[in-house]
């Protein structure tokens, strides 16, 4: 039988009862972690980790949509941080790129080690690399609606900058999962390099 690890949650304080959804989505991407890399991304899937969980399938899908959203939760993690911190305001993109980098100094090893992971699955899925590749493209349309609402024009100047902002993310993100050194200070130097790249192309 099953066990539905959150089945006990609504007896808890409202504390222990966030740090337990907590831990169950953490053991959720550790296990699908762990089969990613036993079997690839394509080969798993969420019976496999419901298994290996101790988990029903009922319970995975209140914590991700789908396969992919687990295999992609460091990235989602990592966003949900930095729109946090960006809040309702403008922001030029130096301040994109200073409020990105604090969300990753937020962060640890261990999580750039499974972000690490989560780009070495998307490289070898093609349906994984679409998955990663739509939620950057919802990022940024989150990312531009805030900053429209915050009081920055509707203009093409707003959506170059958000758009030009994420691709230099992506770009760092992906040749990072390529080095030797994937430590999280490793990440956040590739990143600071490619925007500042990418303003010293704009003044040109």
């Amino acid at each position: 039988m099953v066990v539905d690890a959150t089945d006990v949650l609504g007896a808890t304080a409202p504390g222990l009862r966030e740090l337990k959804k907590a831990e169950v989505r953490s053991l959720l991407t550790r296990v699908a972690r762990t089969h990613g890399q036993r079997r690839g991304y394509d080969a798993t899937t969420v019976s496999d980790i419901c298994e290996d969980a101790r988990v029903s399938r009922s319970t995975f899908f209140r914590y991700f949509s789908d396969k992919a959203a687990v295999f992609l939760a460091p990235e989602v993690d990592l966003f949900e941080r930095f729109l946090a911190y960006v809040g309702d305001r403008t922001a030029t993109f130096q301040m994109l790129d200073q409020t990105l980098d604090r969300a990753l100094q937020s962060l640890d090893d261990e999580w750039a080690y499974s972000f690490a992971l989560s780009c070495d699955f998307a490289k070898g899925s093609a349906d994984l690399a679409k998955h990663s590749f739509d939620h950057c493209v919802d990022i940024e349309v989150v990312l531009t609606n805030n900053l429209i609402r915050a009081g920055e024009p509707d203009s093409l100047e707003t959506r170059l900058k958000v758009g030009t902002f994420l691709a230099s993310w992506r770009i760092a993100s992906s040749r990072w999962a390529d080095f030797e050194d994937r430590s999280l200070n490793s990440l956040r130097s590739e990143r600071t390099l490619a925007c500042a790249l990418v303003q010293s192309v704009a003044v040109m």
